[in-house]
């Protein structure tokens, strides 16, 4: 296992939910195809994951634990996997996989995460993260709960590739319950440029509409930081959860931004906020000879005024003022 995830930026590289080149229907055109597409994607998932729930409904039932060592090393076995196929956008099936084999063996699992040598504990911290169960009618309750409380023991450590691990794990948790304070200390504090990415990450996975306001103030530091993964991630948590004080900070921010992933986020971001103010700034983005750029503003001058009227800059001219 290499000395702790550095992690990449998939979820800019493509959002949860895309849709690739081989899950789109091959002749589906006419204005309502986005729509057909979606709902036909929509149902494939919920019929996966009826499957997967069954699945794992059969193996929690016959009590059959995995051998402890075989387990964790299976696990960082699939690691790279898991990276690779996120990269694309298709995690879903690998995740199902992880899943099962983390909720079914979760007490193994927590005993090389708080008891095992180093190179299981590194191991069994991001495993961990793959401990939700979704929402079921089988009566299968999902254990994250004892996930959560022993990652966030795990904040404590000074170890920065286990930090990074950890955080990545309540990355994937999702979960609200986990405490802010710890997570926005790294995402501002911390000399690890990959700490700090990986909190941010969380920070923007554990907010809602109510905590938001507890950690804007740390966002905002962090939107500065001198990290590029930082910028992202903050971004992209304000991309998810709009706010004035993001929108000011943002219109600051774009035009001194020079890494491509980020001032797309940050064009995303100013587009979900629906702000008119960012719109001559993505007029200059729209032409960018960087996709990630130009599509990005098109994009965002859609939602912020509700029609499309072309993917060029010269297409806008009449209605940004």
């Amino acid at each position: 296992m290499r000395p702790g995830l550095l992690l990449a930026v998939l979820a800019a590289l493509c959002a949860p939910g895309c849709v690739s080149a081989t899950d789109a229907p091959a002749a589906d055109v006419g204005p309502d195809a986005a729509a057909r597409a979606a709902s036909q994607l929509a149902a494939r998932r919920a019929a996966d994951e009826a499957d997967f729930l069954r699945q794992l409904d059969q193996t929690l039932a016959t009590r059959q634990k995995e051998d402890p060592a075989t387990l964790l090393t299976t696990l960082e076995h699939l690691l790279p996997a898991w990276e690779s196929e996120q990269r694309r956008g298709r995690e879903e099936p690998i995740e199902r996989i992880i899943t099962l084999r983390v909720v079914c063996n979760l007490d193994a699992v927590l005993a090389a995460f708080e008891q095992g040598a180093r190179e299981r504990q590194l191991v069994a911290a991001w495993a961990l993260g793959f401990a939700r169960v979704p929402p079921n009618a089988l009566g299968i309750e999902s254990p994250h709960a004892r996930a959560r409380v022993a990652l966030v023991k795990g904040l404590q450590s000074r170890d920065d590739a286990m930090l990074r691990n950890v955080l990545l794990g309540l990355w994937k948790l999702h979960d609200a319950e986990t405490p802010l304070r710890p997570l926005l200390d790294l995402m501002v504090q911390h000399h690890d440029p990959d700490v700090r990415s990986n909190a941010a990450l969380a920070v923007g996975a554990v907010i809602d509409d109510a905590t938001l306001p507890a950690a804007l103030d740390s966002l905002l530091v962090a939107l500065a930081d001198k990290e590029p993964k930082v910028r992202l991630h903050v971004a992209s948590a304000a991309q998810r959860h709009p706010a004035p004080a993001f929108t000011e900070r943002l219109l600051g921010a774009l035009p001194t931004e020079e890494v491509p992933l980020v001032r797309a986020s940050m064009a995303a971001a100013l587009g979900a906020a629906r702000s008119k103010a960012a719109a001559p700034l993505l007029l200059t983005m729209i032409d960018s000879a960087r996709e990630i750029e130009s599509s990005t503003a098109h994009a965002a001058l859609v939602a912020i005024f509700g029609q499309d009227l072309g993917v060029h800059g010269a297409d806008w001219v009449g209605v940004v003022k």
